[in-house]
C-alpha cells in the first residue's frame, strides 16, 4: 500500500489559497467594470430616415412589439412638453453648454416594464433634404431595468439641438410574485381547514 504525502507545507497551501481568491477578485472587477458602459448598445446612434419615431417603428427596429413609456420634448436646450411615466427617466439637455449633447439615464424598478429602444433627434437632418429622420438605439439586456448615465449627440446627421428623446419598452410579467400569492393563500386555506376539522 502507498501512501501519498502532500508536500506542500501549510504556508504554502495558504498562499495558493490567497492567489486564487485574488485572481478571482480580479476577475469579478474586471467583468464589473466592462458592463460599466453597457447601456446602449450603439449609443453614436443608428441612423433612421422616412420618418419620425413612433412605437411602431420602434418595434420594428427593435424585434419586438414595445409601447411609449416616455417622451421629452426641447426647444433650443429648454425643456417642453412631455408624455409618459417622467418619474422613471432623467433627461438633461444641454450637457456643457452643448444642446446637441442629452444625457439620459432610467430606474424602472417598481414600473412593471422594461426599457428596450430609445429614440432621439433634431427636426433637421444635414443631406435628407425634407425628409423626416432619427437616431436610435437598442438597449443592453442587462440594463433595460436600470442605466445611464449615457451620453447621445443629434449630430452629425442633424444641424441642431435636440428635440426630443423618447424611451420606449415592453410590461413584464411580475415574476410569478401572483403565483407565489396564490400558493400561500391556499396553504393557509389548507392549513386551517386542518386544524378546524380537529
Amino acid at each position: 500500500m502507498e501512501i501519498q504525502i502532500d508536500r506542500h507545507t501549510p504556508c504554502e497551501t495558504k498562499a495558493v489559497l490567497k492567489i486564487k481568491h485574488w485572481i478571482a477578485v480580479g476577475v469579478a472587477c474586471v467583468g464589473l467594470a466592462l458592463q460599466v458602459n453597457a447601456h446602449l448598445i450603439d449609443p453614436d446612434g443608428n441612423l433612421y430616415v422616412g420618418s419620425n419615431d413612433n412605437a411602431a417603428i420602434m418595434s420594428g427596429l427593435l424585434g419586438t412589439d414595445v409601447v411609449l413609456l416616455f417622451k421629452q420634448e426641447y426647444n433650443d436646450g429648454v425643456a417642453g412638453e412631455s408624455e409618459g411615466a417622467a418619474q422613471y427617466f432623467k433627461v438633461t439637455n444641454p450637457v456643457n453648454g452643448n444642446n446637441n449633447l442629452a444625457t439620459i439615464s432610467w430606474d424602472l424598478t417598481g414600473s412593471g416594464y422594461e426599457l428596450y429602444g430609445v429614440a432621439w433627434k433634431d427636426g433637421t437632418l444635414v443631406n435628407f433634404s425634407g425628409q423626416k429622420g432619427f437616431y436610435w438605439s437598442a438597449v443592453s439586456e442587462d440594463e433595460r431595468l436600470v442605466g445611464g448615465p449615457e451620453t447621445i449627440s443629434t449630430q452629425p446627421a442633424f444641424r441642431g439641438a435636440v428635440s426630443h428623446v423618447a424611451f420606449y419598452g415592453v410590461r413584464v410579467p411580475d415574476g410569478g410574485a401572483t403565483l407565489l400569492l396564490l400558493g400561500a393563500g391556499l396553504t393557509a386555506l389548507g392549513t386551517a381547514r386542518r386544524f378546524l376539522k380537529r
